[in-house]
């Protein structure tokens, strides 16, 4: 018997509920819709636009930073313009930057560090090594430009320590493998040739990993070349910057050896190009000045572009975070108020539930119950929008032909909030929706049982 009423109890107070929901539930879904709005932001914050800042950052860190100077040879000390005779047959040239200047310049206040780019002056053939391209039968010149492994270490995709390695050929023979970088223009080219030719598309992940045979000491230029060649495997491990490097890197020290092994001494200690990275860029202007007196020519990285966008992104975080802040003071007060209009109209059976002995915490876990439910909901269908505006936004910019040609298919925007973050934010909404909603529940019971039950 007492298990009958106890069962009649529950029920009683579960159709109260869904009551109270059913008679109320426009009401508070228009004064929980700024609740609404402010966690689909906030989903969308964390989500999509967390993600798309990180991109933007990474893309500028990835270019030479403000406070590095690139520098060069000038025109007079320069020999570039005569490497084009290194398609066609070996040279030991002085690059104009020896490694003397650059001993003499690491004594200058404010350096913190120079990385360097040397040519190897031995001409290269070059053939892919792949299923279907080495059907065709393509073979090419190639430059190598060794690049130090501070440049590029975070563009890497593979043989993250950008050091030679060795493989086994099906005889039995010791083959070097050599991690290759290009640069950016490359991916450019090899994407505008494809399409161009009715081709499928390729990007810069489709160029990871591509093998290419690279027979140094041999030429298509140079048919007569004495030379048998020696067979190295280049692998291609990431892009770089075009400002960076204007050939096809390798690893430096590799490249040095190999000169010192053929002893072409002066190509083994000069260089084309060094990165100087000073300590402090208010100081990037006077380096310069010495810089020229050494007749070279000197440009700073970036120009500040990436603090003034990284500010610009900080500034655009504060301005959304403090819009969803007011959005959420709103909800709260708008909650907090819809809820006081419920509990006033509602007084009389909230006074008889007190009358027959009902406790001020079961009607505050009611109230409570209640607003939490508008957290879950409002909370869940947030998560649900902005999880398919990331993949709608994805979608359109890949529509856009110039848009995924200048990124390369690189760019997504997948939704990347985490399984904890989720659920701490619906919890959150949760907690938030039924507190904001029990405040008027507690002020309520707060009066005399007499005066809810009080007709006016």
């Amino acid at each position: 018997m007492n298990i009958k009423y106890l069962y009649l109890f529950m029920l009683r107070r579960i159709y109260l509920f869904f009551y109270l929901l059913k008679k109320q539930f426009f009401r508070m879904f228009l004064s929980s819709l700024g609740l609404l709005i402010s966690l689909i932001l906030i989903f969308s914050i964390l989500g999509i636009l967390r993600p798309l800042k990180k991109f933007i950052i990474d893309q500028f860190e990835k270019n030479i930073p403000a406070n590095t100077i690139v520098v060069k040879a000038n025109q007079e000390q320069n020999k570039t313009s005569s490497l084009i005779s290194l398609l066609r047959k070996k040279r030991d040239i002085t690059l104009g930057i020896t490694s003397e200047k650059i001993d003499a310049i690491k004594t200058w206040d404010n350096i913190n560090k120079i990385s360097q780019t040397q040519i190897l002056q031995k001409p290269i053939l070059g053939k892919f090594d792949h299923p279907v391209l080495s059907k065709m039968g393509i073979s090419f010149d190639i430059l190598l430009q060794g690049i130090s492994y501070d440049l590029v270490s975070s563009n890497l995709k593979c043989m993250n320590e950008f050091t030679p390695s060795y493989e086994l050929t099906s005889e039995g023979n010791k083959v070097p493998v050599i991690p290759l970088v290009l640069p950016e223009s490359f991916a450019e080219m090899a994407y505008a040739y494809t399409m161009m030719n009715g081709l499928p598309a390729v990007t810069k992940k489709d160029m990871i990993g591509l093998r290419i045979i690279l027979n140094i000491g041999q030429s298509i230029m140079n048919k007569s070349q004495e030379e048998s060649g020696e067979p190295y495997v280049g692998v291609v491990c990431g892009f770089v910057p075009q400002n960076m490097i204007s050939v096809v890197g390798a690893p430096l020290d590799w490249v040095r050896k190999m000169h010192l092994r053929d002893r072409q001494y002066r190509a083994a200690n000069s260089y084309d190009k060094i990165y100087i990275q000073v300590k402090n860029a208010n100081a990037v202007n006077t380096v310069i000045e010495k810089l020229t007196k050494y007749e070279l020519m000197a440009t700073s990285g970036n120009d500040n572009t990436y603090i003034l966008i990284n500010k610009w992104l900080n500034r655009m975080d504060i301005l959304l975070w403090s819009f969803v802040a007011i959005l959420l003071l709103i909800s709260a007060i708008s909650l907090s108020n819809s809820f006081m209009i419920l509990t006033t109209q509602k007084r009389y059976e909230f006074g008889l539930f007190l009358v027959f002995g009902a406790s001020p915490i079961f009607l505050w876990i009611l109230i409570f119950i209640e607003g939490a439910f508008w957290g879950a909901f409002h909370s869940t269908i947030a998560y649900l929008i902005a999880d398919n505006f990331s993949h709608f936004l994805q979608k359109s910019i890949q529509a856009i032909p110039w848009a995924n040609q200048f990124y390369q298919g690189n760019i997504t925007f997948d939704f990347t909030i985490t399984f904890a973050e989720k659920w701490y934010l619906i919890t959150g909404s949760i907690l938030f929706a039924g507190i904001s909603s029990l405040i008027p529940a507690v002020i309520m019971t707060g009066r005399k049982t007499l005066s809810l039950v009080k007709k006016d």
